[in-house]
């Protein structure tokens, strides 16, 4: 039994073999790998030959094409970089200077080579078109200074011609001269003699000048004041009624006029009322005005209603009575004309703004005006005028202020040429109460305030103003408000009269 166990002999035995068998395994398997490993080496170096040969190639061929290109930059660059310090960038570079015109697909070296060569064939071909130009142009040249030499010897010929014409006509030019001279001499002793009979012929006519401009101011004088003295004397007057009154109706203080829409009348248009055996309208006398009146209402269109402003109450307002202003004429736009101050009652105040309104409103115009500060507004008087009215004509004394004496001044003299200019055109001249009494204008009631000095004339004993004071011939000490005037005299008329009167109808 212990005979046919195995031993420790036996198990060494096993396990070298079986060592030995790996062993030699491995071996083998190393072996197989160098020899693997060696021929892939060796394919290694050969595939690395060639392309060390393919890179020197390459860089032969690189540093050609450098050479060919003009730029030996190490850096190739990138296509996208703009970078001209590069290969890439620069080759971009040269396309775009010298292929501008080349489309973006078409860019490249060759298409660049080509366009330049094709503008140099066509700069060879316009070089040797201006050669050919250049040969005529010199052929040419040859011929015109031929053509000149001939021409320049004509005129050399005839510059001596000239240069002795030149010395006859100097020589004659000079003989003249001095005739001319012994001439001009005599001339000047003439001018001389001819100048002191001119200065006693000048002085002569200054006196005679002198002499006429005094008479002509005399006689201007004298006819103004004769035509003053005939003014006053016969008082005549050209003007026409503008319209009749219709109705009278004296408890309300109302009448009504033959004007209307189709006149063209407005309203607030103030009328002077005339008797109707009155000796002329528009006399320079207002003893024919007995009342004035104003528009307050159109109602047809030959019918307006009017407010009593003021009545004598010894003659009384009646149908027929004639009416007037200066203002208003239908169908037509007057003008008028004004110097002076315009001061309507005396407060020394100026009205000039209720003048403007109150011809404004009558559709009348102001075609000259001399202002506060002695400007004159306007191009002169002219046959349109129809009035030159005079303000009060201040006096350089009134006042110690230099402006003021100065506007006062500027104002005589603008009063003095207007009413020159008024004579020339036959243009009438009324004072600033003439005209404000033939516009039926109402002095209104003067208010008072703390510390104003305002020259009243309420006192009794003051004497009457005259129409170029005040606008009527209505006493100072009398003058009161247009309200309390028409109340006394409705008053009084109706206690004489009896309040009868019938009611006037408009014309349907």
């Amino acid at each position: 039994m212990a005979a046919g166990k195995p031993t420790a002999v036996h198990w060494f035995l096993i396990v070298f073999v079986m060592l030995s068998a790996v062993f030699g395994a491995l071996c083998y398997m190393e072996y197989d790998a160098r020899v693997t490993t060696q021929a892939s080496v060796e394919q290694l170096k050969t595939e690395k030959d060639a392309l060390d040969k393919a890179l020197r190639e390459v860089n032969d061929g690189v540093n050609n094409l450098k050479l060919l290109i003009g730029h030996d930059y190490d850096d190739f660059g990138d296509p996208d970089d703009a970078d001209t310090a590069t290969l890439i960038g620069s080759m971009q570079n040269d396309i775009a200077r010298f292929g501008q015109q080349l489309d973006e697909s078409q860019k490249s070296y060759a298409a660049a080579m080509a366009k330049l060569r094709d503008e140099l064939d066509n700069v060879s071909w316009q070089s040797q078109g201006l050669r050919q130009d250049k040969t005529g142009l010199e052929n040419e040249i040859k011929r015109l200074q031929a053509q000149h030499q001939v021409e320049m010897q004509g005129h050399l010929a005839a510059v001596n011609r000239a240069k002795e014409e030149k010395k006859r006509i100097e020589q004659t030019t000079r003989e003249e001269l001095a005739r001319n001279n012994a001439l001009i001499t005599t001339l000047r002793q003439e001018k001389v003699d001819l100048a002191g009979q001119l200065d006693d012929v000048r002085q002569e006519y200054d006196a005679a000048q002198a002499e006429w401009n005094s008479r002509e101011k005399n006689l201007v004088a004298q006819l103004s004041n004769l035509r003053k003295a005939v003014d006053e004397i016969q008082d005549d007057s050209f003007e026409r009624e503008d319209g009749l009154i219709r109705w009278v109706d004296h408890r309300r203080g109302l009448v009504w006029l033959n004007l209307g829409s189709a006149d063209g009348l407005p309203v607030r248009t103030g009328f002077s009322v005339y008797t109707r055996d009155n000796h002329g309208i528009g006399r320079r006398s207002a003893e024919d005005i007995k009342g004035k009146i104003e528009v307050t209402n159109i109602v047809d269109t030959h019918l307006a209603e009017a407010q009593i402003l003021t009545e004598d109450i010894y003659r009384p307002i009646a149908a027929g009575d004639p009416i007037y202003t200066p203002l208003f004429t239908a169908g037509r736009q007057e003008k008028f004309s004004f110097v002076g101050l315009i001061d309507f009652d005396r407060d020394d105040r100026s009205d000039r703004d209720r003048l403007h309104a109150i011809v404004e409103s009558a559709g009348a115009e102001i075609d000259n005006e001399v202002d506060d500060n002695g400007v004159l507004h306007g191009s002169g008087l002219t046959f349109e005028t129809k009035f030159l009215v005079i303000g009060r004509i201040p006096s350089q004394n009134e006042s110690a202020d230099a402006d003021e004496r100065k506007w006062f001044q500027d104002i005589g003299i603008m009063h003095g040429r207007l009413e020159k200019q008024a004579q020339e055109q036959g243009v009438r001249i009324v004072s600033l109460g003439q005209f404000l009494d033939y516009i039926g204008h109402v002095p209104q009631m003067r208010l008072w305030s703390p510390g104003e000095d305002m020259p009243y004339r309420l006192k009794r004993g003051l004497p009457t103003l005259r129409i170029e004071e005040y606008g009527g011939t209505v006493p100072a000490d009398k003058v009161v408000t247009g309200g309390y005037a028409r109340s006394v005299r409705l008053r009084d008329y109706s206690r004489r009269r009896g309040s009868s009167n019938r009611q006037p109808r408009s014309k349907k």
